[in-house]
């Protein structure tokens, strides 16, 4: 009906208010409610239906972590991903976590790496607590190389961060993909 145009199911706002068995639910997994575009009311309905829902996780991945701040996102029951899929988006990601940090707020907080799109100095990685690694799926996309996937592992091993990695990242580890899901999310 809307194709791809952002759109607000506001009557899907009350799914979870009736869930009363404690759920993971990853908010928009197919979209960005943190992005540019997305009007801050609507946000702040989401994030009132997730207030609303102790008992729940909520999972929220976004390219515009900076806007966690302006929302005043929960504490207790969500856990707050960026997307890098380069250095300077790593970097970005890891600052504003650090900020958040600083700043008194003691989330959950990932980076999914996916589509991995060149190897990252992982800097401030120990303020994770999940890094998730995968590969550009798009037809014909170039391959991340397996370097880059172990330039990631063996830091987040050393800061005990779990790392899960995508089936689309095969050839890492030879094919033996490792898959943790951090404490709370099994």
């Amino acid at each position: 009906l809307y194709g791809f145009a952002p759109t607000l199911y506001s009557y899907r706002l009350n799914e979870p208010l009736r869930r009363k068995k404690p759920a993971t639910i990853f908010v928009c997994s197919m979209a960005d409610l943190f992005g540019e575009w997305v009007p801050d009311e609507w946000i702040e309905a989401v994030l009132e239906t997730v207030r609303e829902c102790p008992q729940h996780t909520f999972i929220f991945l976004t390219k515009n972590p900076e806007r966690y701040c302006e929302h005043g996102v929960p504490e207790e029951n969500c856990w707050l991903g960026a997307t890098a899929t380069d250095q300077e988006s790593w970097d970005d990601a890891i600052s504003e976590f650090r900020y958040m940090l600083d700043s008194g707020y003691r989330r959950h907080f990932f980076i999914s790496c996916e589509p991995l799109l060149g190897p990252i100095e992982p800097e401030g990685i120990d303020c994770l607590d999940w890094l998730i690694i995968g590969a550009d799926s798009t037809r014909g996309a170039k391959k991340p190389e397996q370097s880059w996937g172990h330039e990631l592992i063996w830091p987040a091993a050393d800061a005990g961060v779990p790392v899960f990695v995508k089936n689309n990242f095969p050839w890492l580890y030879d094919g033996d993909r490792l898959q943790e899901l951090p404490e709370g999310m099994k």
